[in-house]
C-alpha cells in the first residue's frame, strides 16, 4: 500500500514537471533577473513559464524559444509603471510570439533601388558574406567595383575598403573589414557605413548601411541555443530569428555555420 502511495506521488510530480512550459533563453536586452533567485538571466538558461522575471526598465526584453510555443518575446506590459512599479511579471502572463517570415533569398540580385532598402533594413555581418548585384546596373571588373566607406575612432580620415569579387558576387570578409593598416579594430569603434560604386572614373554613393558587427561567439551561442531547443526545423527558426532581430543576413553562409556547430 505504501509503495502504491509513493508511486502515485511520483506520477503526480512527473506530470507537474512535464506540464510546465520551459523556455531556452536566446537573447537578453537590458537587466533581467529571476525573482526567486536574484540571478541575472543569460543566454542558454532554461526558465519555466511559472517563473517571475524582474526587469530593470520597460525597455528591457528577453527572446526565448520552446519546441511547442516557438520563439517568443518576454517584455513588460505597456502600462507597467502604473500597475507594477517593481516591473516583476510571471512569464506565462507576458510572452508573445516573435512574428516574421524567414527568407532564404539573400541579396537576390540587388538593383539600384533595392540596395537602399536592403541595407536600410539592417545586415548582420558574419565571418564571410556574399552579395549579388544586378550586373546590368553594376558591371564588375578591376576598374568597376564596390567599396565601403566608414569612420573609425582614432582615425581622422574615413576608411575606404574595396570589396573583392568572386564569380560575379561581391564579398565582405569580416576579418579584412576589421583590419586597418594591418591592425585589428574593435567593431564597436566603427560607424557611418556607406556603400559606393566606382566605374568610369566616377564614384557614386548608393546607400547608407546599417551593419551589425557582433562577436561571432555570440552568433554561435544563439545557434547552439536554437539548435538544441528541440524545435522543428531549427535552421529556419534560426534564420528567422536573425532576420527579425538584425534585418538581413547571408542565408547560405549562416546555414554553413549552423551545420558546422
Amino acid at each position: 500500500m505504501k509503495y502504491l502511495h509513493f508511486l502515485f506521488i511520483l506520477l503526480l510530480v512527473s506530470f507537474s514537471v512535464q506540464s510546465q512550459t520551459v523556455f531556452s533563453v536566446i537573447h537578453v536586452k537590458g537587466e533581467v533577473k529571476i525573482k526567486s533567485t536574484g540571478i541575472a538571466l543569460m543566454r542558454g538558461m532554461k526558465i519555466s513559464e511559472k517563473e517571475t522575471l524582474v526587469y530593470g526598465s520597460v525597455n528591457d526584453l528577453v527572446a526565448a524559444i520552446n519546441p511547442q510555443k516557438g520563439k517568443v518575446i518576454l517584455q513588460p506590459t505597456a502600462d507597467a509603471h502604473s500597475k507594477n512599479s517593481e516591473l516583476a511579471f510571471v512569464i506565462k502572463d507576458i510572452y508573445s510570439p516573435m512574428l516574421g517570415n524567414a527568407t532564404t533569398r539573400g541579396s537576390s540580385l540587388l538593383t539600384t533601388i533595392g540596395i537602399v532598402n536592403f541595407f536600410k533594413a539592417g545586415f548582420l555581418v558574419l565571418d564571410e558574406n556574399e552579395f549579388e548585384f544586378n550586373e546590368r546596373d553594376f558591371p564588375l571588373s578591376d576598374s568597376s567595383f564596390f567599396f565601403v566607406r566608414y569612420s573609425a575612432e582614432k582615425f581622422d580620415e574615413p576608411i575606404n575598403k574595396k570589396l573583392p569579387i568572386n564569380e560575379g558576387r561581391v564579398l565582405l570578409n569580416r576579418d579584412d573589414f576589421l583590419r586597418i593598416d594591418g591592425n585589428e579594430i574593435d567593431a564597436s569603434t566603427l560607424s557611418n557605413f556607406e556603400l559606393f560604386y566606382f566605374a568610369d572614373n566616377m564614384t557614386n554613393k548608393l546607400a547608407n548601411m546599417e551593419l551589425y558587427i557582433i562577436p561571432m561567439k555570440e552568433i554561435n551561442e544563439v545557434i547552439d541555443v536554437i539548435k538544441t531547443s528541440g524545435i522543428d526545423n531549427p535552421f529556419m527558426e534560426c534564420l528567422q530569428y536573425m532576420q527579425i532581430i538584425y534585418g538581413n543576413v547571408d542565408p547560405s553562409r549562416l546555414e554553413t555555420i549552423f551545420n558546422e556547430r
